[in-house]
Order: C-alpha cells, then structure tokens, then sequence
C-alpha cells in the first residue's frame, strides 16, 4: 500500500517486534488517560507472550518506512462442533490500533483487511471485535455492522 508518506507494508507480528508494540499499546493507554506501568517488564512480558501465542493470536503489523505504525490482532477461537463441521472456529479482533498522527491515510483499513484475509484463509466464518466509541465510525466505514444477538456482560 502506498501512502502520502511512503509505503506502508502489512505483515506478521514476531517476538522480536515487541518493544514497538509496547511503544504503540503504551501511546494508546496514555491517549485515555490510563495507567501505563512498568515499560521494561511489560516489553519482556509481550515478548514471551508473542512467541507463545501466535498460532491462536495472530497479530499483524503496519510498518511505514520500515516504523511499526499500527497493529491489529485476530484471536483464533475453538468453538463446539456441529453436524456438518467438525473444526469450527471464530476470531476476535483485538488491539487494534493506528499511530495517531498517521489516521485517515487508509492503515487502519489496510491492517482490518489483512485480519479478515487471515481469518479466511484460517476458514473463520465470522470475526467480532469490541470497538471503543471513538472506533465505532471507522469500522462501520470499513463494513461492519452490529448483531442484534451479540451480547455481552461485563464481570
């Protein structure tokens, strides 16, 4: 994809990306106000935890000029069996998040439209996400709409 900026490349998470991600979820904290801890131990913390979940939390990574701008992740659910289909799944999208000075150029899109290529080729048939009122917009822009019979209860 090419933007005003440069070219921004779409690919997969690695552990070793993990202190831009820290970098892009601590922006997105402090951009809600939100306590942030301790930056060291949450960057060795991502990394264990990249490595050990990417089959089932796949993330995917927009990078402008070689930067980590944005991120978007699909967690892969198991889900009960049926007659017909025996290895049933559903995604999650999680985190997804655009460097804020960079919005409106399309990356947000272009890192949703590689979730949902994934989530196909994972043979996912459907994917929800749980938005923030600021990010409603945005993805009813890139297609999505609300289901009357998801629901949800906070614990």
């Amino acid at each position: 994809m090419s933007g005003r900026d440069g070219d921004v490349r779409i690919r997969n998470a690695a552990p070793e990306d993990a202190p831009a991600l820290v970098a892009l979820r601590l922006a997105w904290e402090r951009s809600r106000s939100a306590p942030t801890g301790e930056e060291a131990a949450y960057v060795a913390a991502m990394t264990t935890w990249i490595a050990e979940h990417r089959e089932r939390v796949i993330g995917k990574l927009a990078e402008l000029d070689g930067r980590i701008v944005g991120m978007a992740w699909l967690a892969v659910v198991d889900r009960v069996p049926v007659p017909t289909d025996f290895d049933r799944r559903s995604g999650e999208v999680q985190s997804v998040f655009v460097d804020a000075s960079l919005r409106g150029r399309g990356i947000g899109r272009a890192l949703m439209d590689a979730i949902a290529a994934e989530a196909r080729a994972r043979g996912i048939h459907r994917i929800v996400l749980h938005s923030t009122h600021e990010g409603v917009a945005f993805y009813r822009r890139s297609g999505w709409v609300n289901a009357e019979t998801l629901l949800e209860v906070e614990l």
